[in-house]
């Protein structure tokens, strides 16, 4: 994707085939916008999976033990009558904390179906999904460049 850029015409070393390939699409506005579509590609190309399910992991061990420590607290103070913080807790940790960590694990696993999925329809692993993202994002970026210089007529092409 990348030697786009960098495969230049014989006759003019200025225009690259990603020159000749933004030509080509500018007659197709959908085609010649598809960065548009592509909007978060920057910032998913930053995020690193591998620590986001580390933060994950991290989060439901947590609220495990947040859990435990307001079971504890709720058996160390039984027999007071009004005590709001043990309540309030045992709301946050007990009740509301569990369905919230439901909510993240399924946003997780659709997360990785869809990493798999899409590593698997460019010919790769859901490992390789950090470098694929990179790649992509320097080919629009480069592609964004290319569009600019067509569209200031830096350039004319021939097609």
């Amino acid at each position: 994707m990348l030697t786009l850029a960098n495969t230049t015409s014989p006759q003019n070393k200025k225009i690259t085939l990603l020159h000749y390939l933004a030509g080509v699409l500018r007659k197709k506005e959908d085609l010649y916008t598809f960065e548009d579509d592509l909007s978060l590609l920057d910032t998913a190309s930053k995020v690193e999976l591998g620590a986001v399910r580390a933060d994950f992991q991290c989060l439901h061990s947590r609220i495990h033990s947040a859990k435990q420590e307001v079971l504890l607290l709720q058996a160390d103070s039984a027999g007071t009558p009004t005590d709001n913080f043990a309540r309030d807790m045992e709301e946050a940790c007990i009740v509301g904390a569990p369905s919230q960590l439901e909510e993240l694990t399924f946003a997780m696993q659709e997360t990785q179906e869809i990493v798999a999925k899409t590593t698997m329809f460019f010919g790769d692993k859901p490992e390789g999904l950090q470098e694929m993202l990179q790649v992509m994002h320097t080919f629009v970026r480069e592609f964004r460049q290319v569009k600019e210089e067509l569209e200031s007529a830096r350039f004319a092409m021939p097609c």
